[in-house]
């Protein structure tokens, strides 16, 4: 009887996969050793060729996010790759974050990856992500690094054939790295990200 009740304990999965532990009932990850009860979600085998990511966004930037918006992701395991998604779901309310101590908000949202990678990709892995909350054709962009504040207003400095001269400029939306030049720059010209033109980036149109 002892013998068959441990024959009974392995269980057999219905295709080859990747086990994946699930979490707790408050959360926690599972490991071995750990004590489970009946009907209890222990372990999955996941299809990686079919994945979604579950984002999280800042309570502070709940209201601009919108079933439908674009997603640009990275993982922080493969952090030189990006992918492309779109959000399907977003949540109605601000929560409180799944598995920590930080009591800020977020809106939780569903997002539908255009491809997977199985060879990289995980359950449970981390990413970081920016959603397109809008699109502008013909924009110049510059790096955010590259505008400066003077007694005037913000200027850049424009790299010419021989050398570089401040132009004044004004500014439209931006983001954590970009920002849009309404006027004073043309698409391709050369600005410095520093003021000592130790560097240097192009604007984009």
């Amino acid at each position: 009887r002892t013998q068959l009740s441990l024959q009974r304990m392995n269980v057999v999965a219905t295709r080859d996969g990747t086990i994946v532990y699930t979490a707790s009932r408050n959360g926690e990850k599972r490991k071995e050793g750990d004590n489970v009860w009946k009907a209890d979600h222990v372990i999955e085998i996941p299809d990686l060729n079919q994945m979604k990511a579950d984002g999280e966004v800042d309570e502070v930037d709940a209201g601009r996010v919108a079933v439908g918006q674009r997603v640009s992701l990275r993982l922080d395991a493969h952090p030189d790759e990006e992918f492309q998604g779109t959000i399907v779901t977003a949540g109605r309310t601000v929560q409180f974050k799944r598995n920590s101590q930080d009591p800020l908000k977020v809106l939780r949202v569903e997002i539908k990856l255009d491809r997977t990678d199985p060879a990289k990709m995980r359950p449970g892995m981390r990413f970081q992500g920016t959603i397109e909350l809008g699109r502008v054709r013909n924009a110049v962009l510059i790096p955010r690094d590259a505008v400066f504040l003077g007694t005037d207003g913000p200027f850049v400095h424009r790299r010419g054939a021989l050398d570089e001269r401040p132009v004044a400029v004004k500014l439209g939306r931006e983001n954590d790295r970009s920002v849009e030049v309404l006027q004073g720059l043309a698409p391709g010209d050369r600005v410095l990200v520093t003021k000592q033109g130790d560097e240097e980036a192009s604007s984009g149109g």
